[in-house]
């Protein structure tokens, strides 16, 4: 029966192994052990394992910093002296941590992909993800060049896609990093990908918002749209996200990917509410200049709109109560009470 060595990164995460099927091995800096580790807080023959009729016991060779174990979750003990090992023993030697593994252990079951894998990696392809960016710019260029009566300056729009390009790499640059340091697999062109159709959408939607309020002033309606379409792609975005970094549970990775989202969104709703209470003695409508493709009706014409102001501009108004006159201004107004008025004085 063989011995497996599993070589811990910080997390626990296993990073190496290595299958001893002797009766002896040593482990060390020195390059004639049997496994041979980098830690410079190691001795060049740290420790050795032995196989006998009780299992395999460990011993330390009288090592500068020792050797160290623990089983589960219990707290770990210096090894003073020969000890019988248990499979899933952890050693701690130096700053390396390994897990001593009977290769008759069970290991948990396979667990299923997820069915967005399929998704994630065609979208993480070189060439999508390449389409993906073109599409963002070309849909910003266009719609800055038909939402400008003036002559288009090539010089800020190429400035804004370069700074649009740079906050998406910076996105998909931290959750790989994420991903690297929890799950040593980093995939930064999903990241990068996903933000990218995120951004893209919204771009989109966008474009289609100020055509519609453009033409049909959607009033107070449209950041109401815009909040909830948020709400679908920043969720979206934030469980695809925890997905490809972090090892949380489905019941956490919805947790967070709603709670977080929808929190931010619900404080500026809340915001904007207070702000809309107030009173605005005009009408909402569209005052942004467009492109003449951006019309989809016919104009109205300065007549016809004139008619119609009395219907824009009608605003009902409560009515203002009469203030009550204070008894110092009435005779202030009207002069002294006559004798009739406040009584003859009695004989």
């Amino acid at each position: 029966m063989a011995l497996i060595i599993e070589v811990l990164n910080k997390i626990g995460r296993v990073s190496e192994r290595h299958r001893f099927e002797g009766e002896s091995a040593t482990i060390g800096r020195a390059y004639d052990n049997d496994l041979i580790l980098g830690d410079t807080h190691l001795d060049a023959h740290h420790l050795r394992l032995t196989r006998d009729e009780e299992g395999i016991r460990l011993q330390d060779l009288d090592t500068l910093n020792g050797t160290w174990y623990r089983h589960g979750r219990a707290r770990r003990k210096r090894v003073e002296g020969p000890r019988v090992i248990e499979s899933g023993d952890e050693l701690i030697i130096g700053k390396t941590h390994l897990r001593l593994v009977d290769s008759a252990a069970e290991v948990a079951p396979a667990q299923p992909l997820h069915s967005m894998e399929d998704f994630i990696e065609r979208i993480a392809h070189p060439a999508v993800l390449t389409i993906l960016l073109l599409l963002i710019g070309g849909t910003t260029l266009a719609d800055n060049y038909l939402s400008q009566a003036t002559e288009i300056e090539w010089k800020d729009n190429l400035q804004m896609l370069v700074t649009t390009f740079l906050g998406l790499a910076i996105y998909a640059s931290v959750w790989s990093f994420l991903g690297y340091l929890v799950r040593q697999d980093s995939r930064f062109l999903a990241h990068f990908a996903i933000i990218s159709l995120v951004a893209l959408l919204f771009t989109g939607w966008e474009w289609l918002s100020g055509l519609l309020h453009f033409n049909f002033s959607l009033g107070d309606s449209g950041p109401t749209l815009n909040m909830l379409i948020l709400g679908i792609l920043l969720p979206a975005a934030l469980w695809l996200a925890l997905y490809l970094s972090l090892n949380l549970t489905p019941t956490w990775r919805w947790v967070v990917s709603l709670v977080v989202p929808w929190g931010f969104l619900g404080l500026g709703a809340i915001e904007r509410a207070q702000f809309d209470s107030d009173f605005v003695g005009r009408p909402v409508y569209s005052t942004t200049l467009k492109h003449d493709s951006r019309r989809l009706r016919p104009p109205v014409s300065m007549e016809e709109f004139i008619d119609r102001s009395d219907e824009l501009f009608d605003i009902e108004l409560p009515e203002k109560k009469p203030k009550k006159e204070d008894k110092s201004e009435s005779v202030a107004k009207n002069g002294a009470p006559e004798e009739s008025e406040v009584g003859a004085p009695q004989n």
